[in-house]
């Protein structure tokens, strides 16, 4: 059982990223790259243990699935003791009152906006021609359009990942293909976690397209 720095324990990999981390079972997929010219990059690593995965029989999986049920149970007690801790109702105490924080300053610029536009109304109409008739337009003014310009275009929103899946998909050369697919609303609105959204990836050889379907799929099954 991995425990992070501050004492925090990580949740234990899936059985098939215990094999995929697996000594032996990265040289058998080195050595049938090299044996099939490829180059032996992260990418293709990951895909090629992918296809191993997929391929190994049931007797062979077991080992590794027995392994994660057994640190899956580990890690499941010391969760529990971690959050009986003080240090982790402080954490609790933390990010409440951040996202407390988050939606006041965000419902301060929603009012700030709504003043600054009634603000520049006001301006407006004051540049108005006292003679110029309300109801009667301008061909130039006809011809301006208003733009609305959304303030969600103009902020990228990073997806929420758990540093230790992060770690997981950087070692597989997968963290950039995890962040893609994280980032699309549909996956944030389909509750999966971030850990099945890397295990797809895994499944399907860094495909995102094919990882979104897959997960998709699960979810309405």
């Amino acid at each position: 059982m991995q425990m992070s720095l501050f004492g925090i324990p990580w949740e234990p990999m899936t059985a098939y990223f215990l094999i995929s981390q697996d000594p032996t079972q990265r040289e058998k997929a080195t050595a049938a790259l090299k044996e099939a010219g490829v180059e032996t990059d992260n990418k293709k690593l990951a895909s090629k243990l992918g296809e191993m995965w997929k391929a190994a029989s049931a007797e062979e999986k077991m080992a590794f699935q027995e392994r994660h049920t057994q640190e899956q149970g580990e890690f499941l007690r010391k969760q529990k003791e971690w959050q009986a801790t003080p240090e982790f109702a402080e954490i609790e105490r933390a990010v409440s009152m951040q996202a407390e924080k988050k939606i006041a300053d965000g419902q301060e610029e929603q009012d700030e906006g709504k003043n600054n536009k009634r603000s520049r109304a006001k301006a407006k109409q004051g540049q108005e021609s006292p003679t110029k008739d309300k109801g009667q337009q301008s061909p130039q003014s006809l011809a301006k359009k208003p733009r609305k310009v959304s303030a969600a275009r103009d902020k990228t929103v990073e997806p929420a990942i758990d540093a230790d899946v992060l770690v997981d998909a950087s070692k597989l050369g997968l963290d950039a293909m995890l962040k893609n697919l994280a980032a699309r609303p549909e996956m944030a609105s389909s509750g999966k976690t971030a850990r099945q959204m890397l295990q797809a990836l895994q499944d399907t050889g860094g495909l995102v397209n094919q990882a979104k379907r897959a997960l998709l799929g699960a979810a309405g099954a």
